[in-house]
């Protein structure tokens, strides 16, 4: 489902895009960050970390603060749980 909503995201115009920030954030960006914990959760830790990396470039191109802060929020987290300390403080 995660997967799904990431899709019909990247299918919406501009406009879509900037009507999803109701809740604060890009709803792209969330599924991203939050289907990375996901991956890891399921035991596929590479692929979890190049999701949370999707998101946080993806909150590096919309360069809005809010969003970084979040993308960097699940990568830190990720991190702790990949038992990786120094890359979890970096996002941190």
């Amino acid at each position: 489902m995660i997967e799904r909503s990431i899709a019909e995201f990247d299918m919406c115009d501009e406009a879509e895009r900037l009507a999803t920030r109701a809740a604060g954030h890009y709803a792209g960006l969330a599924g991203m960050a939050y289907m990375g914990w996901t991956l890891w959760v399921l035991g596929y830790p590479d692929m979890a970390r190049a999701s949370v990396g999707a998101a946080l470039q993806r909150a590096e191109a919309i360069g809005d603060p809010h969003n970084e802060a979040y993308a960097s929020h699940f990568a830190s987290v990720l991190h702790a749980f990949c038992r990786e300390p120094a890359v979890a403080h970096t996002h941190a």
